[in-house]
């Protein structure tokens, strides 16, 4: 079975709005040391739904990050204006890493390579310098790719209490 996102319940150790949550972009290929954390605070949460719990979302208008929307089996993220310090400056990526850890949990994460085409430099197009486009729906990984500086571990694409 692929693993799932399951929302964490109001009030608990994954409830967003009372231990807030932390996003980390890396390249995962080990082509690049590029590592960005960004901490998503309690304070931008809220429930998306009324009595029913439907998801959480985050909102920050001048941070990194603009928005985040995680319900059930979805994570959407905008980025924002300011701080973003991913660079694209190297010959390639190869994989680029995302994980989302809400409140005290390990989260989920995805892992995208370049996009291929045929030929005899299948991506040679899709990532270089300044440029970096994914592989459309890649497969959720088993476990997230290690973080750089030895992250807090290995999650599936399920939620973890």
């Amino acid at each position: 079975m692929a693993p799932r996102i399951v929302l964490p319940p109001a009030g608990s150790i994954g409830d967003p709005s009372v231990g807030g949550a932390v996003l980390r972009v890396y390249n995962s290929a080990g082509l690049a040391s590029d590592d960005v954390l960004v901490e998503l605070p309690a304070s931008g949460w809220s429930r998306v739904g009324g009595s029913a719990l439907k998801g959480w979302r985050f909102k920050d208008r001048t941070g990194p990050i603009k928005s985040v929307v995680v319900k059930q089996d979805q994570i959407t993220i905008k980025s924002g204006k300011g701080g973003w310090s991913y660079t694209l400056d190297e010959q390639r990526q190869g994989s680029v890493a995302v994980r989302l850890r809400l409140g005290n949990t390990d989260g989920w994460c995805a892992n995208v390579p370049a996009l291929a085409k045929d030929g005899p430099q299948p991506t040679a197009k899709s990532d270089h310098p300044g440029l970096f486009k994914g592989e459309h729906k890649a497969p959720t990984p088993e476990t997230c790719p290690a973080e750089p500086g030895g992250g807090r571990g290995s999650a599936s694409g399920a939620f973890l209490d």
